[in-house]
């Protein structure tokens, strides 16, 4: 009896030994192959092998085969996707976006996206391209951690050496509450522990207070002086004019191209640009029934019922009326909204999420209480007599709310639509992974240990072995790099107040790879040997091409193309934002962009010619930790 159905996408190294696993655990395995001539060639291969044995020796006292083979294979999605349960994408993160674009119209709903491993900013493509069926849990994108295999192709379709399959993984999820199911369904597959990682923007930059007070405000009081007396107190509301809207609408402008760029150049990483509404539109909805001309956008509100009764911020003097500064849509808007462009004078903006966390701490982040931010304002009321009356303007019809920790938002939106009898939204919003010891940790390292000194034209009299001849020169900058990228986790997890996780989420390199390859290590005292006498790195040698005097640099391979912009930059993006310098990741970085024909860092910063096409943040438009969708909630083969 079938356990279900995998599409597994590609055919190289750890595809191929997924459709065998797969499917000798009792899974109907569906190939997607869309690269070149891949489909034709395995289908060929599989004709005559009947299947692909891989043999695992990953415990070399017990080295034992499997064999298994797809039941379909297709370079179009259309015949192998739809009817899979669960996607594996074991391929370069350069491969990411055309992969979820191939598969984005033909995955079935609760569908579930294994991407291994889970760097590479595949979690920026996923909300892009993906967009509303990802981000309302209608599909699963899960990045793992660490890539499960090391594993070698013997005989294209026939056979595979799997050197290594790792104990234990970690895993994080959109949206963020599905982990714990993704986590169960790939330990099932696995037959491994797999922990489920987790982690407000769209509230900050909703139009209410700060996209409405500002710009009547300005419109009334634009060519204010010291001094300068008011015959009256008009109306704030009723009285609202068009030059009132059209400073609004300037702010709702500005507003929106902030949210749009954030959602564009994140890939859609923050949310869909859908998510938070034009002004008008919002008070449209939020006002439903009370509006007598939706016309225009100053007639929503000088002919609204929920806005009526209030007047100016005024306070009256002898002579008159002058602005009263000391009010909140001064005292509170301004410093507290405007100025960060993220909120309205309520529960849910003015960064409580922020306060949150640096007065409720612990206890906040491990869920024995709960913060939720809700908008928009519940209600438009004022007091008749302290204590006696209150007049009810207006009460909305529905709400969207985020929570710290994140996956209680369902329940505080629960709760909050029971108290309130009204419709509520749960919002959601991946960086532990972006921090994971593995290949952009190792690789650069070893790397720059190997050719630190190399010059064009320079050939040499062999290719080592990457692991098994791994030195202390590497294990230096190996740890170099460690230090730092630990460094960043630290600052990240304290400048978030712990948004982001615990620092010990965040594994040093040496424990990581003692618990990755338990029982494969034969002398784990120093660094380099967790790598020289690790029986799951044996066989695989340095990324170089032969030449007709020796060999040479590869710098087309992928442990250049795609380690350096792909997940190294990301170390170095990340650093930036928590202010963090990384002289060791700079120097390896600025070292090889030289013969990749890059210029990724400049002057020790992320702002070469060419961070357009890495995978760093700041090239979608991230450029602190609220954009990384930390302050919200949830944010190769080989290590």
């Amino acid at each position: 009896m079938s356990k279900g159905t995998v599409c597994v996408c590609g055919a190289g190294n750890a595809s191929q030994v997924f459709i065998a696993l797969f499917a000798s655990q009792g899974y109907k395995v569906t190939v997607l192959a869309d690269f070149e001539d891949e489909a034709e060639r395995l289908e060929a291969a599989l004709e005559v092998s009947g299947g692909i044995t891989v043999t695992n020796r990953s415990d070399p006292e017990h080295i034992c085969t499997f064999k298994g083979g797809p039941v379909r294979v297709s370079k179009h999605a259309v015949d192998v996707v739809p009817q899979a349960d669960s996607v594996v994408i074991a391929l370069p993160s350069f491969a990411h976006k055309k992969i979820l674009m191939d598969v984005r119209d033909h995955l079935r709903s609760g569908a579930v996206l294994f991407v291994m491993p889970g760097q590479g900013g595949v979690d920026f493509l996923g909300r892009q391209i993906l967009g509303d069926r990802l981000l309302r849990g209608d599909v699963i994108l899960a990045g793992v951690m660490p890539m499960p295999l090391n594993c070698r192709i013997q005989k294209f379709g026939d056979s595979v050496d799997l050197a290594s399959i790792k104990h234990s993984y970690d895993l994080a999820t959109i949206p963020a509450e599905a982990a714990p199911q993704a986590a169960e369904m790939l330990s099932t597959m696995l037959g491994k522990e797999v922990r489920a990682l987790e982690h407000f923007i769209a509230v900050h930059l909703w139009p209410a207070n700060p996209n409405i007070h500002p710009g009547r405000l300005y419109a009334l009081f634009h060519d204010h002086v010291a001094g300068k007396v008011y015959e009256r107190n008009p109306m704030f509301y009723e009285e609202f004019d068009e030059l009132s809207a059209e400073w609004c609408q300037k702010i709702n402008d500005e507003r929106l191209a902030v949210w749009a760029a954030a959602v564009q150049q994140s890939n859609g990483a923050v949310g869909k640009i859908g998510d938070v509404p034009q002004l008008k539109t919002y008070i449209e909805s939020a006002y439903f029934g009370q509006i007598h001309d939706s016309s225009t956008l100053s007639s929503v509100f000088s002919t609204n019922d929920g806005f009526k009764g209030f007047r100016c911020p005024m306070k009256q003097v002898e002579d008159g009326w002058v602005p009263d500064f000391t009010n909140r849509y001064f005292t509170e808007d301004i410093p507290c909204t405007v100025a960060i462009y993220k909120g309205i004078a309520d529960p849910g903006q003015g960064g409580v999420d922020f306060l949150g966390r640096q007065i409720l701490g612990d206890r906040l982040l491990r869920g024995d209480v709960i913060l939720a931010g809700v908008m928009p304002m519940p209600l438009n009321c004022r007091i008749q007599k302290f204590g006696d009356s209150v007049d009810l303007a207006s009460i909305k019809h529905s709400y969207d709310l985020a929570a710290i920790p994140a996956e209680a938002a369902p329940q505080a939106a629960a709760m909050l639509s029971t108290m309130l009898g009204k419709e509520v939204r749960a919002l959601e919003h991946f960086i532990a992974v972006h921090l994971w010891p593995a290949n952009p940790n190792i690789h650069p390292g070893r790397l720059y240990a190997l050719f630190h000194e190399h010059v064009a034209g320079k050939v040499y009299e062999r290719n080592p072995l990457f692991y098994e001849e791994f030195d202390e020169l590497s294990a230096e900058w190996c740890q170099k790099i460690n230090d730092e990228r630990m460094a960043v986790w630290t600052a990240a997890v304290q400048q978030s107040g712990g948004a982001v996780g615990n620092v010990e989420d965040v594994p040093h390199l040496k424990p990581y790879i003692e618990s990755a390859y338990f029982g494969q290590i034969h002398d784990s005292s120093t660094l380099s040997s967790v790598f020289s006498t690790n029986d799951g790195f044996k066989g695989f040698r340095c990324p170089m091409k032969q030449v007709e005097e020796g060999w040479v640099p590869d710098f087309d391979n992928r442990y250049f193309t795609e380690d350096i912009p792909c997940t190294v930059a990301i170390y170095k993006g990340v650093a930036e934002i928590v202010g963090v310098d990384t002289p060791a990741i700079d120097e390896v970085m600025t070292f090889f962009q030289h013969f990749m024909g890059k210029e990724y860092v400049k002057q020790g910063s992320l702002c070469g010619h060419d961070v357009a096409e890495t995978m760093a943040p700041q090239a979608f438009g991230i450029t602190c930790l609220r954009d990384f969708g930390v302050s919200a909630r949830g944010a190769g083969a080989g290590a």
